[in-house]
C-alpha cells in the first residue's frame, strides 16, 4: 500500500544515506539512516522502493553525494549549511553553534544571538577525526548508528 508524504529530505553523505519522510502537517512519518559501502545510489532506490511514497514529493536534497541523484530524482542540492540551519532552529531554537561530524569533514557552523548566519568552517579533505573515523570505532566498540540516535531525544 502507498504511503501518503508530502516531502522527503534525502542526505546522501559519504557514509551514510540518510531519509525523512515527512506527512502533511510536517512531522516525520519515517526515517532512514543506513551505510551505503560506497554505492549510495542503489541505496537510495531500494529505500524509496522500500517507503513505497505515493503523491508529488517536494525533495531536499544535501551531502557530499547529493550530485549522483540530482538528475534521476529530479531535484537541485540544497545548501548543507542552510538546510542544517533550518533544522536546528527547528529543534533547538537557542543554538549558537552547529557541529556536524560527517563521514569525510567536520564543519562548525556559528549563529548569532538571533539564529542568523555568521561563518562557518571545515576540516581539510583528510577524513581523520571526522565520521568514518568515528563510524569506524564505533562498529569496534559494537555501537550501532541506531542506537545513537536515542541519545538525541
Amino acid at each position: 500500500m502507498k504511503r501518503s508524504a508530502t516531502a522527503v529530505g534525502l542526505d546522501v553523505g559519504a557514509v551514510y544515506v540518510k531519509m525523512v519522510v515527512l506527512d502533511g502537517q510536517g512531522r516525520a512519518a519515517s526515517t532512514v539512516a543506513r551505510r551505503h559501502h560506497g554505492n549510495p545510489v542503489a541505496v537510495v532506490h531500494e529505500e524509496l522502493e522500500r517507503l513505497d511514497l505515493s503523491g508529488p514529493l517536494a525533495i531536499g536534497l544535501t551531502g557530499a553525494n547529493s550530485s549522483l541523484l540530482a538528475d534521476l530524482l529530479k531535484a537541485t542540492p540544497v545548501d548543507f549549511v542552510q538546510a542544517e540551519i533550518v533544522a536546528v532552529r527547528r529543534r533547538f531554537p537557542h543554538a549558537r553553534n552547529i557541529l556536524n561530524v560527517g563521514g569525510g569533514s567536520v564543519t562548525l557552523i556559528q549563529l548569532d544571538e538571533n539564529g542568523r548566519f555568521l561563518d562557518f568552517n571545515t576540516n581539510s579533505l583528510c577524513a581523520a577525526g571526522t565520521g568514518s573515523f568515528l563510524d569506524q570505532q564505533a562498529d569496534r566498540l559494537g555501537i550501532r548508528y541506531d542506537d545513537l540516535d536515542r541519545f538525541g531525544q
